[in-house]
């Protein structure tokens, strides 16, 4: 008897487990943040990849580990998260890097509800900015509109969309109507309930902060701090 048979894993259990990685790597390979499949909260809610991507970024953020936080910020912003771009641009603030924070600040609208920070952060960060610089920021933010604008975060939600795949059928994406997902609870999701939240998270997006515990006033006050302070200082 082998180390595997000791451990109760037959040839078949260990094969089916091979498979389904080998799926799972199939189906999300080249797009980062889409390898989030779908979940549910208690009450039958979706849990948006754009935001459980946010809530790592802020631990991160918060554990000190700056660079994970910006890799899990991006993520989230290339869903459309304003939250995640507003905070991108704090961070790199924080290294100094005024033509990436002018870019990131730049691209947010004035929509997003902590518009009037990023209003006063603006004119003291482009004044730190050389003609030369101010340029760089110009051509950068353009590059982030192209990756990371409206198009370019409706294009990776919908194919966030079109990543599930379920039961009764063999088209990617599609929700059929019969389905019934047991979340636990005595919860069902049934397929015309997923498939309406599932379309306004695609095509009716709004950027949410609903994180538990965290609260947006918490890592907002202590980075805009932090970010004003350096650019006092230069």
């Amino acid at each position: 008897m082998n180390e595997l048979q000791k451990k109760g894993i037959t040839k078949t259990n260990l094969l089916a487990m091979c498979w389904f990685m080998l799926l799972s790597c199939a189906v999300n390979a080249g797009t980062p943040g889409v390898e989030f499949g779908l979940h549910f909260d208690e009450q039958g809610n979706i849990i948006r990849p754009d935001e459980v991507f946010l809530g790592r970024g802020v631990k991160d953020d918060k554990a000190g580990y700056k660079a994970s936080a910006m890799k899990n910020f991006k993520i989230s912003a290339s869903y459309g998260n304003a939250y995640a771009k507003y905070f991108l641009g704090l961070l790199y603030l924080q290294k100094n890097d005024y033509i990436s924070g002018h870019a990131w600040l730049s691209l947010l609208d004035k929509e997003f509800k902590g518009a009037d920070k990023v209003n006063r952060l603006l004119p003291k960060v482009t004044a730190n900015l050389s003609p030369e610089q101010a340029q760089k920021a110009k051509g950068l933010l353009a590059e982030l509109k192209e990756n990371y604008g409206e198009y370019a975060a409706l294009l990776k939600r919908e194919k966030w969309r079109k990543s599930h795949k379920y039961t009764g059928t063999h088209i990617r994406g599609h929700i059929p109507n019969f389905l019934k997902i047991e979340v636990g609870n005595g919860v069902t999701v049934t397929g015309t309930e997923l498939k309406k939240q599932i379309e306004t998270f695609v095509y009716e997006y709004e950027y949410q902060f609903r994180l538990g515990d965290v609260k947006l006033q918490e890592t907002e006050y202590i980075d805009e701090d932090e970010a004003a302070d350096n650019l006092e200082e230069k």
